[in-house]
């Protein structure tokens, strides 16, 4: 083989290679993307986890408060009846004295 066909070879092989080169890349770039995609969804996935957790720990202790046999129930006292009432007055008599009666 002469240098001009080996020359061309060559230039052959270049141009071949830059185009896998490209395909290559453009493939890495989306296996890439995907990757960010399947990191952000388990991270979507974490957060979620997390306040479903935080969730039924506050409904777990809200749940512990309610029941809780060491803490009495004040809801279930019933409240003093504050209505007005009749009030009446012992006044003595004449010559009595409050000690007589």
């Amino acid at each position: 083989m002469d240098t001009t066909g080996l020359k061309e070879n060559f230039k052959n092989q270049l141009k071949e290679i830059d185009e896998k080169i490209a395909q290559i890349q453009a493939e890495l770039t989306k296996a890439q993307e995907y990757k960010l995609k399947l990191q952000g969804g388990l991270e979507t996935l974490d957060l979620l986890q997390n306040q479903i957790t935080d969730e039924q720990a506050i409904q777990n202790e809200n749940l512990r408060d309610a029941f809780d046999p060491q803490k009495p129930d004040i809801s279930l006292i019933p409240e003093p009846d504050m209505s007005p009432c009749e009030v009446s007055v012992y006044t003595p008599g004449k010559g009595e004295t409050p000690i007589d009666k």
